[in-house]
């Protein structure tokens, strides 16, 4: 039984990469990932610099807008009060404009989960990550 698993693995898991790297997304890793190998072979000193630079620069706006918070935290202009009456209203107004969102377009919460369940399975059809939606049984079990 463990030869038969190994093999079944070993195709299934073939056949899913070949599916995503002929899909157009997989096709457009393939190139991107050519491209930085490419460029690391021509410049890799130039790539290592570009990217202790990025690596820095994401770092210092990081600690300032650390110690931007944290000034605002010792001045008084955040407390815990201010950010759980910030976050509230947010979730509140996020609410209100979908609610008026929906009642414009006459929509129940039916129709949205629909919708977004219909996208979703769009995006991922176009990503080439779903072939089909069929339940795959296999069994392992040898016969005796």
């Amino acid at each position: 039984m463990g030869k038969v698993s190994s093999i079944l693995l070993g195709t299934i898991t073939g056949v899913a990469t070949a599916a995503f790297l002929t899909s157009k997304k997989g096709k457009e890793v393939v190139t991107g990932v050519s491209d930085l190998v490419q460029e690391i072979t021509e410049n890799p000193q130039q790539v290592r610099e570009q990217v202790v630079k990025s690596a820095k620069d994401f770092s210092e706006q990081a600690n300032q807008g650390i110690a931007n918070v944290k000034e605002r935290v010792e001045n008084g202009e955040i407390t815990v009060q201010t950010i759980f009456e910030s976050a509230v209203h947010t979730a509140q107004e996020s609410y209100t404009n979908l609610k008026d969102k929906l009642q414009e377009q006459k929509l129940s919460s039916k129709d949205v989960a629909a919708s977004v369940k219909k996208h979703s399975q769009e995006l991922q059809k176009a990503d080439g990550e779903i072939i089909e939606e069929n339940e795959i049984v296999i069994d392992l079990t040898e016969d005796e």
